[in-house]
């Protein structure tokens, strides 16, 4: 059996994501939890259009 990894957003788009707190764009990414700044600890949440 094997394990198939779908990958929903591309490293890419993290170059574009910033904290709407402190600005800045060093994010870390906790399973089942979100993305959270690194600097202020701010969850972002993705949101897709």
């Amino acid at each position: 059996m094997s394990l198939e990894v779908i990958d929903r957003h591309s490293e890419a788009l993290f170059e574009f994501l910033w904290c709407p707190v402190c600005g800045h764009e060093i994010f870390s990414h906790i399973p089942f939890e979100g993305m959270f700044c690194k600097n202020c600890n701010t969850q972002v949440k993705l949101q897709e259009h």
